[in-house]
């Protein structure tokens, strides 16, 4: 009797292996173009969220004579023993940007969401996802939900015990660095000015050394702040920053560097002009019997808390804390 011998269908042990390393071969050529096209879509919708944010105080700017949204200005200190809406002095304790943006969010200019980097890389950044409306009161001196460490001296004691917050060595709600509210710059470029050199919103940087020129990789306990921040990680990578960066026209610049290109300079005592880095607050003294000539430089950042309110609030000498990372 004769028998056929079989037909063979399966792989034999060589062929497998060879389809493997084919698809480990596709796979590390794909993985990696496919990780970069993640990346960059991620910091085209940060742009759009950035754009989203300065459209915000532009609408919001329409209706208070050009000034963007400034909480010493909305939520004002009793006039005769009341709390009487538009009317009292101002109280720039409240200008930190925790109280700014839940300015924005209670009138329905923007949404928590649109607060948070898709490519956040600080665990403490949260959306805050139980914003409560119902704060706002303004008979009773309230306009936004407030965390009850981000009061003025005058402000009622109507919050509750979380509200929206911008610290990021505790919690944060937002991860955009943004324009500083105190020094000249509030009174020059925190409006709809449309400024096309002067950078009022942005990707979180490095921390550095205050008042210092160039303090890119500034030491700290002989640790490079610039090197070990987790900013680096938004876009750049581990060795080197990357960032969108948000001008007061409107208009966005993607780049690498804290000194954009095109960016104003800011003019001294001394009637000299200095390259800008957004990042470091570097006009610091005002000229001599004219206190309000200090902060005129372009100066993002996290602002936590404004902790002391001169009767001239409008130069840099107004204490207040930042964070970073």
């Amino acid at each position: 009797m004769n028998y056929k011998k079989a037909k063979r269908t399966g792989f034999t042990l060589i062929e497998l292996l060879v389809v493997m390393a084919i698809i480990a071969l596709l796979l590390g050529i794909l993985l990696p173009a496919l990780n970069k096209a993640r990346a960059k879509a991620r910091q085209v919708k940060s742009a759009t969220q950035l754009s989203q944010i300065h459209k915000s105080l532009i609408t919001y700017a329409s209706d208070e004579d050009g000034v963007f949204p400034t909480p010493s200005k909305i939520s004002r200190r009793q006039y005769n023993g009341a709390f009487v809406p538009g009317k009292g002095a101002e109280d720039h304790l409240l200008n930190n940007h925790a109280n700014m943006y839940s300015a924005l969010i209670q009138r329905n200019f923007v949404s928590p969401q649109i607060l948070v980097c898709p490519a956040e890389v600080n665990s403490r950044v949260v959306v805050d996802s139980d914003y409560d409306y119902s704060e706002y009161k303004p008979i009773q001196g309230s306009y936004w939900d407030m965390h009850p460490n981000y009061t003025g001296d005058e402000n009622p004691a109507l919050v509750g015990n979380d509200g929206f917050q911008s610290d990021l060595n505790g919690e944060c709600n937002v991860s955009y660095a943004t324009m500083m509210l105190v020094g000249k710059r509030l009174r020059n470029q925190w409006r709809d000015g449309m400024d096309s050199s002067y950078v009022v919103l942005g990707t979180r940087g490095p921390g550095e050394d205050e008042g210092t020129t160039y303090a890119i990789g500034a030491q700290a306990s002989g640790t490079s702040l610039y090197e070990n921040s987790q900013t680096l990680n938004i876009f750049g990578g581990r060795e080197e920053w990357f960032g969108n960066l948000c001008f007061n026209d409107g208009h966005l610049e993607y780049d690498n560097t804290f000194i954009p290109s095109g960016h104003s300079q800011w003019e001294d005592n001394n009637n000299e002009y200095n390259e800008d880095d957004v990042f470091v607050n570097e006009d610091l003294t005002p000229s001599s019997g004219n206190g309000n000539s200090a902060g005129k430089d372009a100066f993002i950042t996290m602002c936590k808390e404004v902790t002391t309110n001169p009767d001239n609030a409008d130069w840099d000498y107004t204490g207040y804390v930042v964070t970073y990372d």
